[in-house]
């Protein structure tokens, strides 16, 4: 905490709940000790570099640093940055609407905190309106502008955290708008009905969601995608993972876009990450309606186990997918019966 031109911080390796005012050291912006415990045989915090980013760079009047579960697991399912949208606690964070996209830094972490320092210091200039940076596997750093709206921030993240989480766990995207939109600079899915009185409408993905059709638009880097197929893996029992490509060169092309034209299901679920070209799924919603999703790079999409769908190529005739799957005798497709 700041006051005036003095920093008060609080030892190392005492627990926080039994520090006295007589154990805090105080330092200037520059970490220039000022004033120090009787006791020499208290030492100042670690986190010190990591505190002062805060005071220079931000202005801050008060720093927590927290190793809260919730913002721990939140640095496993997100790539470089945490990011989330209408969650009604990101009013809580000073300068953030509802409608708007808040993102907070992921640096990886080092065996000393006090060689965070750089790091932290290059997120804080690359997200100029963040108050919080997180440590990937460790914790977070979060600020304000005084100890009372530092706390406030504080509880607000958590909060948002712990709900980031728990949506993945849901095949939910929070960083994905309800209203069907996307963050600036992600990729929207084309989701449309092909009948009834929403014929050509769009659909949100949370509906593809909530109908049973897990979706989600995934970074093309190799360890961004690998570490959310084995979050499925781990979560609906995928055993074997392989790639498949068609192209125009790929024998008897035709006959298999003929085969894949035609209504049925698995009784496995179809999984497809997209890595190259583009295809189209006609599914069947919950209601036996017909719903078409475009899928490009970037796209995983989990047609379920016993859902009627049909598979299209694009004018392309291009695809190359990542598949997940149980048991690959579960692909035998199983065509409704003409009427």
């Amino acid at each position: 905490m700041k006051r005036g031109d003095a920093i008060y911080m609080a030892p190392s390796g005492v627990q926080k709940e039994r520090i006295r005012p007589a154990d805090l050291f105080t330092v200037d912006e520059n970490g220039a000790v000022l004033s120090r415990p009787a006791d020499p045989s208290l030492k100042l915090s670690e986190c010190a570099p990591l505190f002062l980013n805060a005071y220079r760079l931000r202005g801050a009047g008060a720093v927590l640093h927290s190793h809260s579960i919730h913002a721990m697991l939140a640095t496993l399912i997100f790539d470089g940055a945490f990011r989330v949208t209408h969650l009604e606690m990101m009013k809580g964070i000073r300068g953030v609407g509802f409608h708007d996209v808040l993102e907070v830094p992921i640096i990886d972490n080092t065996a000393r905190e006090c060689d965070l320092a750089d790091r932290m210091a290059a997120a804080i200039e690359a997200y100029p309106e963040t108050h919080a940076v997180l440590v990937r596997r460790h914790g977070v750093y979060i600020w304000g502008r005084d100890w009372v709206e530092a706390k406030t921030q504080a509880e607000c993240y958590d909060y948002l955290f712990r709900a980031a989480v728990e949506m993945k766990q849901m095949g939910l995207d929070p960083a994905r708008d309800p209203r069907g939109a996307t963050p600036e600079g992600d990729v929207e899915m084309k989701a449309t009905w092909l009948e009834g009185a929403d014929a050509g409408q769009a659909i949100a993905p949370d509906f593809l969601v909530a109908d049973g059709i897990p979706y989600e638009h995934i970074v093309l880097d190799a360890n961004a995608y690998q570490a959310t197929l084995d979050r499925y893996r781990g979560e609906r029992g995928y055993v074997t993972q392989d790639e498949v490509a068609l192209s125009p060169s790929t024998p008897g092309l035709d006959a298999l876009r003929e085969k894949f034209s035609g209504e049925h299901f698995h009784d496995d679920d179809e999984v497809r990450f997209v890595l190259e070209g583009a295809g189209i799924f006609d599914i069947r919603s919950g209601d036996d309606r017909w719903m078409r999703v475009e899928v490009e790079p970037g796209d995983l999409i989990i047609v379920p186990a016993g859902r009627f769908h049909r598979f299209f190529l694009t004018d392309a005739n291009q695809i190359r997918c990542v598949r997940l799957f149980k048991d690959p005798a579960g692909w035998a497709a199983k065509y409704r019966p003409a009427a």
